[in-house]
Formats: structure tokens, C-alpha cells, sequence
């Protein structure tokens, strides 16, 4: 098994980034979806996969949508 990881480009929303929002490298990993933030300051976001919540939409109706169940954490990337 290989350690390297595929990522995608995507972004997060969370209230501890600056304006609420980030583009990110989204990845899975050990069963989490993760997203670490492009720019300063570089933080990192998971959200356990038994706990997304997926949903579809944007402007073109491709992105896809990971919530906490609390709506505190978003993670999002194009399909």
C-alpha cells in the first residue's frame, strides 16, 4: 500500500478562519475526509466519514457538500 494520498482542490467553511472561509487540499485519509487550508495561517479540518453529511449544489450543481452535524464544519470540492 502506497502512503502517498490523492487530494483534490476544494475549500472549507469554519468560523475560526478569517473571513469563514478557505480554499483547501481535501483528501481522505485513515477514514476521515481532511482539508488543509491554502495561505496563511495553514490549518487542517477533518470530519470522520461515519459522520458527513453529503450534500449536492453550488452555482453549477456539481459541488459536493461534507457537514458536521452541527453545520460547525464544511468541507467542499467539485465532483
Amino acid at each position: 500500500m502506497s502512503s502517498s494520498r490523492e487530494s483534490f482542490e476544494g475549500g472549507v467553511f469554519h468560523s475560526s478562519i478569517p473571513g469563514g472561509r478557505s480554499g483547501a487540499r481535501v483528501s481522505i485519509a485513515r477514514g476521515e475526509l481532511i482539508a488543509d487550508t491554502i495561505g496563511e495561517p495553514n490549518q487542517r479540518f477533518s470530519i470522520p466519514l461515519t459522520q458527513c453529511k453529503l450534500d449536492l449544489g453550488g452555482a453549477s450543481g456539481r459541488m459536493v457538500f461534507c457537514r458536521t452535524d452541527d453545520g460547525t464544519l464544511t468541507i467542499f470540492c467539485e465532483d
